[in-house]
């Protein structure tokens, strides 16, 4: 099975005028013929692209150092059946960070050298099972670096280290009340750290001004909620959480002040919610949130979430994603629609207009296939990447340029 683009650019039109150019650089290129769990990040430049994923025997890792252009051959960093990578990099792509989960452990690795050679592997937890959704994430300049997972007693663990993952701190544990789904965010200084996640009571979210030494306590923003996602801006000023109640409705709740006071924005519309994302530019004042009830949905904020604005689009999928620039005014829109193709839209003025959907993957897919977005600072480079979350399926990737303009 190959990926092909038939189509290698697109100019995308509002109102009888162009917005914006959204050009493919050639073909899709297939990362692999059989893997699962894939995810990439950029440098801030996108020089810098890395890939990681699983297959039947291992967690690879290619890399690209010429923008996505041509990949290194794949990277063994972990042996037998891995799940749930998930990967970041510092500002200039030279420091890589992976953490992920086999059987029995949470592991993770480093690369200090743009991906050419990783550490060997660290254990952040061991057990016989359970062990559950890691992320990493790390300060803009790569040396305070941030885990957090769900351990086999359902308590949500947090690991951090202030060296460049060279050397993690023991864990400590946030919470213990049949938890699950954690999430991480962090500014770019690495000094606030805002985690949430679900137990059986409540959204919570707690918050570290101190580089992860000591966390507050614990703040209740939902008595009945789940699956909750969290962005934060560059200075963590802001912080924003979305995430669907019991009552069905996509709730955002924002804190203006580092995460000590919390209020709800907004309640966007939902029916069977699903595969919720949120995001916000280096400032925090534009917000763009993305999720899926059958059709795809796509809200965005211009104030610091004070209005919202939702737009249910005119496309059948799953599994929506979605990536924005450091100013907020390039968006990126993916999905997997309803015949099996890797669909997009994008939009150059904050959400304002949006583009016709463009098909990114000219063959079918399997139903269960995510796609990944990587996008420079400045919004010039993006970066696709699809591939199946349950099974071993061709691994999809393709990259592009973003022209706006205001003709």
């Amino acid at each position: 099975m190959r990926f092909f683009l038939f189509v290698l650019f697109g100019i995308f039109f509002i109102q009888g005028e162009i917005f914006a150019n959204f050009i493919f650089n050639g073909k899709a290129q297939e990362i692999s013929d059989s893997g699962f769990d894939a995810k990439i990040v950029t440098s801030q430049d996108a020089k810098y692209v890395y890939v990681v994923f699983s297959t039947a025997t291992s967690l690879q890792i290619k890399t690209s150092s010429d923008f996505g252009k041509s990949f290194s051959p794949p990277v063994d960093i972990g042996t037998n059946k891995n799940y749930s990578p998930q990967i970041t990099t510092n500002n200039t792509g030279q420091y890589v960070y992976i953490i992920w989960v086999d059987n029995t452990s949470i592991y993770t690795s480093m690369s200090e050298d743009f991906g050419k050679n990783f550490s060997a592997l660290k254990v952040l937890d061991t057990n016989a099972n359970n062990l559950s959704y890691p992320q990493i994430i790390s300060s803009s300049s790569g040396d305070y670096v941030y885990a957090i997972w769900k351990d086999a007693s359902d308590n949500i663990k947090f690991s951090s280290s202030q060296e460049y993952a060279k050397r993690w701190f023991e864990s400590s544990q946030l919470d213990g009340s049949s938890c699950s789904y954690p999430q991480i965010a962090t500014d770019c200084s690495g000094k606030y750290i805002y985690a949430v996640w679900q137990n059986v009571e409540s959204i919570v979210v707690k918050t570290s001004d101190n580089y992860g030494n000591s966390f507050s306590s614990a703040t209740q923003l939902d008595l009945n909620g789940d699956r909750a996602n969290i962005a934060t801006n560059n200075d963590g000023e802001w912080v924003y959480v979305f995430y669907r109640d019991l009552s069905d409705t996509m709730l955002v709740q924002v804190s203006p002040d580092h995460g000590h006071k919390w209020y709800i924005a907004n309640k966007l519309e939902c029916t069977g919610c699903l595969q919720n994302q949120i995001i916000t530019d280096n400032t925090g004042k534009y917000i763009y949130c993305t999720w899926n009830t059958g059709n795809i949905y796509f809200g965005y904020s211009s104030d610091y979430g004070i209005n919202f604005n939702t737009i249910k689009l005119d496309e059948k999928g799953s599994y929506p994603h979605i990536a924005t620039d450091e100013t907020g005014k390039i968006i990126i829109l993916t999905w997997l629609d309803e015949d099996g193709y890797i669909e997009s839209k994008i939009s150059s003025d904050g959400g304002n207009n949006l583009s016709s959907a463009t098909i990114v993957s000219q063959t079918k897919t399997s139903s269960f296939t995510k796609t990944d977005i990587a996008l420079d600072k400045k919004g010039e480079y993006f970066y696709f990447l699809w591939g199946d979350i349950e099974s071993f399926n061709p691994i999809g990737f393709i990259s592009g340029e973003c022209f706006s303009s205001s003709e």
